[in-house]
């Protein structure tokens, strides 16, 4: 699908668009949600193409049945469920390991305001920016850990280096990334601490 950023427009203007078949009106709600909705399923799917796949299926079922838009009281709150549950559906019938953030996704008590996913944003390219600027093998290191989930040890042995530099160079990237985050927050607070925790966690996780 082509994504385009186009003028903004209201959630509730962009359902009524839909509804009546507009496609720019779709791909503008698509390109507001898709990367905070892909963050979700990769963070209990664990492997990107799945996690694509379960999200593209999810905005091609909305509009397939976007004549009944009007149904839905809160779309943030539907493609999140959504999302998160055919990803927790793929995840217990394609895995026997346990993924410690999936309890906490799925406890969360779904109240996903548009707040959430501009927060989410503004995070994410916060830390992408943050990333960026570690020497390259501290950010190679940060993403092999955080990303791909490799232990300090696979990490060494992959890297061809001890893992006492593994340790000193991942502290360094998670020292740089809790400044960033402790001095965006200082500017801009933010009142739910358990919808904070995931929004980082799932930012730390698409951004690297």
């Amino acid at each position: 699908m082509s994504i385009k950023k186009l003028s903004g427009s209201s959630i509730g203007e962009l359902l009524e668009g839909i509804k009546i078949g507009n496609q720019s009106a779709f791909e503008q709600l698509y390109y507001r949600f898709y990367k905070w909705l892909l963050a979700v399923s990769l963070a209990i799917a664990r492997n990107k193409e799945v996690a694509e796949e379960i999200v593209e299926d999810v905005f091609f079922e909305l509009w397939n049945k976007r004549r009944e838009c009007d149904q839905i009281k809160s779309i943030e709150s539907f493609l999140y469920v959504t999302v998160k549950n055919r990803t927790l559906d793929y995840y217990r019938k394609s895995s026997k390991n346990h993924f410690v953030e999936i309890e906490e996704l799925n406890n969360l008590e779904v109240k996903i305001s548009p707040e959430d996913i501009y927060l989410f944003e503004e995070l994410s390219g916060r830390i992408d920016m943050a990333v960026s600027d570690l020497p390259p093998k501290c950010a190679e290191i940060f993403r092999l850990i955080k990303f791909e989930g490799l232990s300090h040890k696979e990490t060494a042995k992959k890297l061809g280096i001890s893992p006492k530099t593994v340790e000193n160079q991942l502290g360094i990237a998670v020292k740089k990334m809790a400044l960033m985050l402790e001095s965006y927050l200082k500017d801009n607070p933010y009142q739910n601490q358990k919808t904070l925790k995931v929004i980082i966690f799932l930012c730390m996780l698409i951004s690297v």
